[in-house]
């Protein structure tokens, strides 16, 4: 038997099985989020466990080895209880004791397929030629971008930094399919590591349309001890640099001469927190900016929906331009049936314009942003019909379950 902290769980939620049929037969998924800390307040933990529990919720059976801290497996095996998923977190950390285990695991559970969430899919490569089993690579960033960014890129010795990216182009091109969040990290991977388009599939990420769903305003409102004469934007997400996060407090600063009244919910915690709060004090308007902090992820829609407008001001930095990205915040704006004013950059752009969902403006441009905010803050009945076809969109085409059909019907393709 594996020795590992294996949580075996129910398909059921408040004692009745949910059923949600796809017509396609069972998947049996060995799903490796290596990298991922069950336990974390981060997006990737967050996309772990709700594509995970979906693709459970649909009829394939899921074995998830991740990573959480010895002192949070309680927490794990409630983040999970009643989603169908056996949940095993390895005892040892490297990667040929992680290999052996997942070998072990793999050989009993016997998958149709391995699916690795990670830029460096070493583990579900090397199992894959072991095993005679097709593997799958999820793909949500060109990580080495991101950490240029942050200022954390990989420092070579002795040309070690060439060594990691040829044995990350071959796993990358061994791999029987790659799904890819956005066409341009798509793109990116073609161009930069030579990987066959023919493999790539773009699936977006998704919201959890049950949690995140319209609710009465006042009510949320007072449950947060919020000021009920105010009108709140509201920014869901991680303080990055790519966010734009920091055009927000200036756009702020001039709308206030405009509209009475208008605050800022923060909702997220990251790099630019304390420069944010900073340039708030700067301007004087410290006060009506609330930075939330880190907010447990079942309390975000209160705050979503306590707002009048919701903001997502990605920046044009390349990580954004040209590889894109699909942010799960523009979703779970959609699913609380809030309209929202984003950018050019975010990566569904045309379909947002298209649906008319939300404002769309050029991406380091403050004026635009503001004008757009100001636009729905003075339309209350058109920020309300927008909101009324997100929530309707997202149900239809962005919920995780939807993701989780997709991705299924790939799984599929390689199982065969």
């Amino acid at each position: 038997m594996i020795r590992s902290n294996g949580f075996g769980l129910e398909r059921s939620r408040n004692g009745e099985i949910i059923n949600y049929p796809i017509n396609s037969r069972s998947v049996r998924i060995l799903f490796l989020a290596l990298d991922v800390d069950l336990s974390s307040r981060t997006g990737d933990s967050t996309h772990t466990r709700e594509l995970v529990t979906s693709l459970s919720r649909i009829g394939n059976e899921v074995a998830l080895v991740s990573y959480a801290p010895e002192e949070s497996l309680r927490d794990v095996s409630t983040l999970f209880g009643g989603m169908g998923v056996s949940v095993h977190i390895p005892q040892k950390s490297g990667n040929l004791p992680t290999l052996r285990f997942c070998s072990q695991l793999a050989r009993e559970f016997k998958p149709d397929v391995i699916y690795e969430r990670r830029f460096s899919p070493k583990i579900s490569g090397t199992l894959s030629k072991m095993l005679s089993v097709p593997s799958v690579v999820e793909i949500n960033a060109m990580i080495e971008e991101e950490l240029k960014i942050l200022g954390k890129e990989e420092k070579g010795v002795l040309g070690l930094d060439k060594i990691k990216r040829r044995i990350r182009r071959y796993f990358l091109r061994s791999a029987d399919g790659i799904v890819a969040v956005s066409s341009g990290i798509g793109a990116g991977l073609v161009e930069e590591y030579d990987v066959n388009p023919s493999k790539i599939h773009v699936v977006h990420n998704g919201a959890n349309t049950d949690l995140f769903r319209p609710m009465d305003r006042s009510t949320c409102m007072k449950r947060l001890g919020l000021d009920e004469k105010m009108r709140y934007l509201c920014f869901s997400g991680s303080l990055a640099p790519w966010q734009g996060v920091e055009d927000l407090i200036p756009v702020l600063n001039n709308l206030r001469s405009e509209v009475e009244n208008v605050r800022l919910l923060v909702v997220g915690d990251g790099e630019l927190m304390n420069d944010l709060k900073v340039k708030s004090k700067e301007l004087g308007i410290q006060n009506a900016v609330q930075f939330c902090g880190y907010v447990p992820y079942e309390e975000v829609p209160y705050h979503i929906n306590s707002a009048e407008i919701c903001v997502a001001p990605f920046n044009a930095i390349l990580r954004n331009v040209k590889y894109g990205f699909s942010a799960i915040k523009l979703y779970e704006y959609m699913a609380c049936g809030m309209p929202f004013v984003t950018t050019s950059v975010c990566g569904i752009e045309e379909e947002i314009e298209e649906k008319d969902v939300g404002l769309v403006v050029e991406p380091d441009s403050p004026k635009e942003l503001e004008t757009a905010l100001e636009e729905l803050l003075g339309n209350s009945q058109k920020a309300k019909e927008m909101g009324k076809r997100g929530r309707s969109l997202a149900e239809k085409e962005h919920s995780w379950i939807s993701v989780a059909k997709r991705t299924t019907e790939i799984l599929e393709g390689v199982a065969r």
